[in-house]
């Protein structure tokens, strides 16, 4: 859906093709996954992590990416989907993440993935919805969870570079673009969201680079030793 989205500046029908592809695809993954989750036996309460939450963001970004594409009604499917399975999981995490063992290190940037849901739901209420006070509920909830990290950059500092230090970029970026659509609600926070879409480009080029330089010497894929 994101290469699609990209191409559809370019070939705008070959774009759409992409998208939609994308969106059922996304759809058939949700399922397929949900359904081995529900057939596994060997899942324990601390195998639960913030990546988890990744399907959940894809299908919430069908209404983002194909919402010209598709009917309401489908929009819809997807967005009560996605709400539904990220109210429930954010429950289990955080029960998973207070009463249990903590997270290994390496997956501690994935916290970061908590701020996406809110994120895209708040610009998927505001293409749907042209600005209500449901889309400064759900930029709350992705608000308070970027102050509540900054109060954890301790433990982020603490972690050595690991391929997890992608999953600060995605969610960074989408609520960076959250915040920009919000200006149609309080256009106080434009120049705010132009700062976050500085801070996540210099983000993605170091990750780049010390991904590719790791890579080049050969202690990219050094299997952890927690």
């Amino acid at each position: 859906m994101l290469v699609g989205n990209f191409i559809q500046n370019i070939r705008n029908e070959i774009g759409g093709w992409l998208i939609g592809i994308g969106a059922i695809g996304q759809l058939i993954f949700l399922v397929f996954t949900i359904s081995q989750w529900i057939r596994q036996t060997y899942f324990e309460i601390h195998h639960m992590n913030p990546a988890w939450f990744i399907p959940i963001v894809g299908i919430v970004l069908v209404d983002i990416f194909a919402k010209n594409l598709f009917p309401d009604w489908f929009l819809w499917f997807c967005l009560s989907v996605g709400g539904f399975f990220y109210l429930t999981f954010s429950a289990i995490l955080l029960y998973r993440i207070i009463f249990h063992h903590p997270l290994p290190q390496k997956l501690i940037p994935t916290l970061m993935i908590l701020v996406a849901p809110p994120s895209a739901f708040t610009i998927i209420f505001i293409q749907l919805m042209e600005g209500t006070t449901l889309s400064l509920f759900w930029y709350s909830i992705s608000v308070f969870f970027v102050i509540l990290l900054l109060t954890l950059v301790d433990m982020f500092l603490k972690i050595k570079f690991d391929l997890s230090y992608w999953a600060y970029t995605f969610p960074l970026a989408l609520f960076g673009n959250a915040t920009i659509a919000m200006t149609t609600v309080l256009p106080f926070l434009r120049w705010f969201g132009y700062g976050i879409a500085i801070v996540v480009n210099l983000l993605v080029v170091g990750i780049s680079i010390t991904t590719l330089y790791r890579l080049i010497k050969g202690s990219l894929f050094e299997p952890s030793k927690e």
